[in-house]
């Protein structure tokens, strides 16, 4: 289902980890049904949605993490 989202909406992006409440930035340069959350020093850790990682380099697996988007 698309939530038709526009530039500076409120959304809560929710894995079986955790979930955040971000601001949607919305572009061209990311596929449809892909989302791109910055992790980091930012007003929202995006490492809350994650919880494994990998068990030689101990880094998340930022590459697959199925997640539900819900608009606020």
């Amino acid at each position: 289902k698309e939530l038709a989202v526009e530039n500076g909406d409120k959304v809560k992006v929710i894995s079986p980890w955790g979930e955040v409440v971000v601001e949607t930035k919305v572009g061209r340069d990311i596929r449809k049904g892909v989302l791109s959350l910055f992790t980091g020093p930012y007003d929202v850790d995006g490492c809350a949605l994650v919880g494994e990682v990998d068990s030689s380099s101990k880094v998340p697996s930022f590459a697959k993490i199925p997640v539900r988007v819900e608009r606020q």
